[in-house]
């Protein structure tokens, strides 16, 4: 009896020091993403939702899992076609990824929170048509954003990739890419809400 008795006063004790920042969040965000890479190259336009859930670990740290689910439609030019990555001239892809994130938060500035997130996720690659080989990569991305806490318990979100590395095979054909941001990648920035409980 005891001991059932400190086990109580220890359990009571944790759940009145359980800070405030001890929370989820759900949501999620959103980008569209078009690139032209010049005359001699291909052009991509990339539609991105992020669905999201965080766990606030601290009051500086956030760690959970993201879904990506991506749409590609990519004007592709003969010398791209010939490395063997496309088969025609013109390819749609969905692609489907998961994986665990972390955001890292600075000091609030009133209502604006600066964080840098990160994000290593693994999926896959599905042809709209038939024709076309499935693939699967995996990418690791480093963000900057900030949370605009709306209410007590809403926030918006936004966030700019700015370094990244991916890895995938298509077909029998394997390719790797490492970027930074660029002044063209602007409109990579990504949008969201975030819901505590």
């Amino acid at each position: 009896m005891k001991k059932i008795s400190v086990l109580a006063v220890l359990f009571i004790a944790v759940c009145a020091v359980q800070p405030a920042f001890s929370q989820f969040l759900v949501g999620g965000g959103f980008s569209y993403q078009t690139m032209d890479e010049g005359t001699t190259k291909s052009s991509y336009s990339k539609f991105t939702v992020l669905p999201i859930l965080l766990y606030e670990v601290s009051d500086k740290f956030d760690i959970g899992a993201t879904f990506v689910y991506e749409t590609y439609s990519r004007d592709v030019n003969s010398s791209d076609k010939d490395s063997g990555l496309y088969s025609d001239v013109y390819a749609e892809y969905k692609a489907f990824s998961i994986g665990p994130v972390v955001r890292y938060k600075f000091p609030t500035l009133g209502i604006f929170t600066p964080y840098i997130y990160g994000d290593l996720t693994f999926g896959m690659l599905l042809p709209d048509e038939s024709g076309y080989d499935d693939g699967t990569g995996f990418a690791a991305n480093l963000a900057v954003g900030g949370d605009l806490g709306l209410t007590d318990h809403v926030l918006f979100f936004i966030q700019l990739p700015i370094v990244g590395f991916s890895n995938q095979t298509i077909g029998d054909v394997s390719y790797t890419e490492f970027w930074t941001v660029t002044v063209n990648d602007l409109d990579a920035i990504q949008l969201g809400i975030l819901f505590k409980f």
